[in-house]
């Protein structure tokens, strides 16, 4: 069976517990438990680190579904963010923007989440951990030897190298494409 994880839960938590400061900016709430550094004391955002150019694929799809403010907004988020060499194996991704904005809201989780909350939850609960992204679906979560596994509706990724933490979350490299269903 199954355990439906509490990340969902916690990343939610980490959603709400973002509010005003006192230079009525939003302040970014870190998970509990994570090892990474806050966000707010990185540098960069996310639509930063995408526009280097082993992930310009990405960036490319981004820009042309408007969600680059997303990515420089305040956060907090975790992108799964596939090399290019992934997205050139995935092919053509289609020029249906809500298809696409779909497809790449399928790599966002709410949340400032590390390998290492993943890691515990997916060791929590039975091996297996339940992770939903901003497109509307579960991720599940599993360890293929030392390295962390997603899989979807239609296919997995394996998380690869070390995570990034930017001023508005955090990215861990994948290498393949996440497609939701449909």
């Amino acid at each position: 069976m199954i355990a439906r994880v509490t990340l969902l839960g916690a990343a939610a938590l980490a959603l709400g517990a973002c509010n005003k400061g006192a230079d009525g900016n939003a302040a970014t709430a870190n998970q509990a438990g994570t090892n990474a550094a806050a966000p707010s004391a990185a540098k960069g955002t996310l639509a930063d680190l995408i526009a280097r150019p082993d992930a310009a694929r990405f960036a490319a799809a981004v820009r042309s579904v408007g969600m680059e403010p997303v990515l420089k907004g305040p956060g907090p988020y975790t992108l799964l963010l596939p090399t290019d060499a992934a997205m050139n194996a995935a092919g053509d991704l289609g020029t249906d923007k809500q298809k696409l904005t779909r497809l790449l809201s399928n790599h966002v989780l709410p949340g400032t989440i590390t390998a290492a909350d993943i890691g515990k939850a997916i060791d929590g609960h039975g091996g297996k951990a339940q992770l939903a992204t901003m497109a509307g679906t579960t991720l599940t979560a599993t360890r293929q030897g030392n390295a962390i596994r997603l899989s979807g509706p239609n296919g997995a990724a394996t998380v690869t190298g070390a995570e990034e933490v930017v001023g508005n979350g955090i990215v861990h490299r994948i290498d393949a494409v996440l497609k939701p269903a449909g």
